[in-house]
């Protein structure tokens, strides 16, 4: 987790809700990261690194990078389920 760890933490514990799909969480961490009690900024797919936590997967890293296209979707909000 980048920025300041606090602000991240307060907007998350203020924002964050239960059942929250994979678009709106992305969405909201990075809204965390972006207005972390710096100057505000703008993240893009470029500057992210994103993964979650797939624990279904038989493979021994269970965590899943979400990158390109797919990530770009979840930023705009037009995929809002919750497979990666």
């Amino acid at each position: 987790m980048g920025g300041s760890a606090d602000a991240i933490a307060q907007t998350l514990e203020e924002q964050y809700a239960t059942g929250l799909g994979l678009a709106a969480a992305v969405q909201l961490a990075v809204r965390a990261l972006e207005s972390d009690g710096a100057e505000p900024r703008q993240l893009g797919v470029g500057s992210l690194e994103v993964a979650i936590l797939d624990r279904r997967r038989t493979q021994p890293r269970k965590f899943r990078r979400i990158v390109g296209p797919r990530l770009a979707e979840l930023l705009a909000g037009s995929a809002e389920g919750t497979q990666p």
